[in-house]
């Protein structure tokens, strides 16, 4: 699973491992939505019906040091490679470049025995059962 070490100023949050992703814009279904964020976190070129069906989501409640709280659903794909390739930062927004600490590619059981934070709470299991 390619993850990302994130950390951002604006959070409450310790540095997590997380999975590329972001919002779905207005005219986006979720398909269409994962497929640009792969391209634009990436540099992947999936076509929305090659990523096949949501496997599963996680509701989340993530507060901010502001007070405020970042709320929403994370839908999952499951989309395996047949090469391996070298993340393309060049679409990444300033703050990506800011946030982002590390990428690297994990397996489900690495990541659960390695103790690190995962967000969103759920995820590590939810790896794991999918392998």
């Amino acid at each position: 699973m390619l993850l990302y070490s994130l950390w951002s100023p604006e959070s409450a949050l310790e540095p997590r491992w997380m999975s590329p992703g972001g919002g779905i814009e207005t005219s986006e279904d979720l398909q269409a939505a994962a497929s640009r964020e792969l391209l634009e976190e990436t540099g992947l070129i999936v076509p929305p019906e090659a990523l096949g069906p949501k496997v599963s989501e996680i509701e989340f409640n993530q507060p901010w040091k502001s007070g405020d709280y970042e709320t929403g659903i994370a839908h999952f794909f499951k989309f395996r490679i047949s090469q391996e390739f070298v993340v393309d930062r060049s679409m990444w927004t300033a703050e990506e470049h800011r946030d982002i600490l590390d990428v690297r590619w994990w397996l489900p059981e690495d990541l659960k025995a390695s103790g690190e934070t995962v967000g969103p709470p759920g995820l590590i299991d939810l790896l794991v059962e999918l392998g």
